[in-house]
């Protein structure tokens, strides 16, 4: 509790790359990356959870047409709600792997960028950008594990699935309160799993777009103070303003 208490709220030497840790975490437990080296437990994850991904949209429409033969019209449009949210969750976490060499870059990027900046003022604002990205990351893990367990701690209540996924062989189950729990297990976990992969591929654009903001502020001062020192000569002057040209074009 501490280490993640230290995560979410430490101020002190971050850098901007540091924003993106819990997500690359959350990448990992969704199968997007591995940690290297690769080992096979590594590559068995990675496979078990793009099959789950890829199987979403099945269970779910199969699920759906479950609810609407067997269930309310309301409680049916809303599994259909799930199911095309679940669609389009597969092919954003296709999109995000295809590109996780180039998000690694960034690392690089805004190492170079932080390079720049060294009095306590700047850094101080590079660590709050930080600390505000890691933030946000914990309120939508927090909004979207809430709405899953809301979903599962209703469907409990009222004693029946929460969106009546389909999985093979679970209907050959003879024994009924067996087959009830397990169901209703696999449907909560894969709950969880789905709204954690939906949250980080839409949690991703604004934490980039915030630590790139950080910077964009901290170039716009730089370029306001270009001239303005006296002790500086006008060779030293064009110099920064060079530097300031470079770093914004990285910032592009």
């Amino acid at each position: 509790m501490d280490k993640l208490r230290a995560v979410i709220f430490d101020r002190v030497g971050l850098s901007t790359k540091d924003s993106f840790d819990l997500l690359y975490l959350n990448w990992w437990l969704n199968g997007n990356t591995s940690w290297k080296p690769h080992r096979l437990g590594h590559i068995l994850h990675m496979t078990i959870c793009w099959c789950l991904k890829f199987f979403a949209p099945v269970t779910y429409f199969k699920g759906f047409l479950i609810a609407l033969s067997t269930s309310t019209i309301t409680t049916a449009l809303y599994n259909l709600q799930a199911t095309l949210d679940v669609m389009v969750a597969p092919f954003k976490a296709v999109v995000i792997a295809k590109h996780m060499h180039r998000l690694r870059t960034l690392t690089e990027v805004f190492n170079r960028l932080d390079d720049r900046y060294h009095n306590p003022r700047e850094r101080a604002q590079i660590d709050e950008g930080v600390i505000i990205c890691r933030q946000i990351i914990c309120f939508y893990c927090a909004v979207y594990s809430g709405y899953a367990v809301m979903t599962w701690l209703g469907a409990l209540i009222a004693g029946k699935m929460p969106h009546y996924l389909w999985f093979p062989y679970f209907d050959s189950i003879p024994n009924e309160t067996l087959r009830y729990w397990l169901q209703f297990t696999f449907e909560a976990l894969f709950i969880h799993f789905m709204l954690n992969v939906s949250y980080t591929n839409d949690v991703f654009p604004v934490i980039y777009m915030r630590a790139l903001r950080t910077h964009v502020k901290l170039l716009a001062e730089r370029v306001s103070r270009v001239g303005s020192n006296p002790e500086l000569s006008a060779e030293e002057h064009h110099r920064e303003l060079v530097d300031c040209i470079v770093a914004h074009r990285e910032i592009l």
